[in-house]
């Protein structure tokens, strides 16, 4: 993720271990963190002003002349495998782990609220939705598509869960993320490209 951080332009970026801050203009590591992620848990740094958000961690990076440093700000609700959860009006949507499936892995995932700053979760929904997934922002609503194949449409609330829609998009599982453009929505699943309208 390109981010400008300390006023210093600079790629955010997942280590096998950690996440780190290098330079855009010269390649220089700036900062790192260690993250415990897992031999498959992976995700996409989200960056909030000068907090950066990775596997369940967040650390604040601060700037002191030309030295920059990671603290963690807090450490909690890691998400689901390959899952990168959502900031949108500073809450976190996401998926989470919901249970064993041997192995390490999850056998069904279940969307969570979180707020960015504090780390606190917020509600967690405990309908058990497939074992990968993802959540989108949709402007008014956010979309979330599991492997189950059902695309479910929630208001974002910290306060509630709350389901508006829920739809059999799929005969087969979906791992690939839907693509929203505009009111249209792009679904793969293992045979076919599926569009459905939003109206």
């Amino acid at each position: 993720m390109l981010a400008t951080i300390g006023d210093v332009k600079q790629v955010v970026t997942p280590l096998e271990r950690g996440v780190a801050g290098v330079s855009l203009e010269d390649g220089k590591l700036l900062w790192q963190a260690g993250v415990e992620v897992g031999r498959y848990s992976t995700g996409t740094p989200v960056i909030n002003g000068d907090v950066v958000i990775f596997m369940g961690s967040a650390f604040t990076i601060e700037k002191k002349g030309d030295k920059f440093t990671a603290k963690e700000l807090w450490k909690d609700q890691a998400p689901a495998t390959y899952n990168t959860p959502v900031l949108k009006d500073g809450l976190l949507y996401g998926l989470k782990s919901a249970g064993g499936g041997g192995k390490g892995r999850a056998t069904a995932t279940s969307v969570y609220c979180q707020d960015a700053k504090t780390g606190k979760v917020l509600w967690t929904d405990k309908t058990a939705r497939g074992d990968c997934g993802v959540i989108l922002d949709a402007g008014t609503v956010m979309l979330g598509l599991t492997s189950s194949s059902e695309l479910f449409a929630i208001e974002p609330s910290k306060k509630e869960y709350k389901e508006l829609a829920k739809y059999k998009v799929a005969e087969t599982p979906t791992y690939a993320a839907p693509i929203i453009d505009g009111g249209k929505v792009y679904v793969k699943d293992r045979e076919s490209i599926t569009l459905w309208v939003i109206e």
